[in-house]
C-alpha cells in the first residue's frame, strides 16, 4: 500500500492519509509538469484518467501482494471519488 505513487504530497500510510485537502493540495500544486497553465477541473480530470478503475487494475494491481490487494483498490477507490468530487 504504502508503495503506490499515490498523488498527494505527503507520505501515505493509511487510508486516513487520502484526504480530500491532500488530494487537492497535489491536484493544485503549480510544478506539475504538463498541467502548469491548466485550471483546477483540467488538472483533475487528467488525474483522473490516470487513476481510471480500469488502467490502475491493469497496470498496478498485478503487481501488488495478496495480502494488501483489498486495501489498495479500497484506497484507489477512495481516490477516484475524492477526484470526481473536485470537479
Amino acid at each position: 500500500f504504502q508503495d503506490v505513487p499515490w498523488p498527494l504530497l505527503v507520505e501515505v500510510i493509511s487510508l486516513e492519509d487520502l484526504t480530500k485537502e491532500g488530494i487537492l493540495e497535489f491536484v493544485a500544486h503549480g510544478d506539475r509538469p504538463g498541467l502548469r497553465n491548466k485550471d483546477l477541473n483540467s488538472r483533475a480530470r487528467a488525474d483522473l484518467l490516470r487513476w481510471h478503475p480500469d488502467k490502475f487494475s491493469q497496470k498496478v494491481m498485478k503487481k501488488v501482494s495478496e495480502n494488501d490487494k483489498a486495501m489498495v483498490q479500497e484506497g484507489a477507490t477512495k481516490l477516484v471519488n475524492l477526484l470526481t468530487g473536485l470537479l
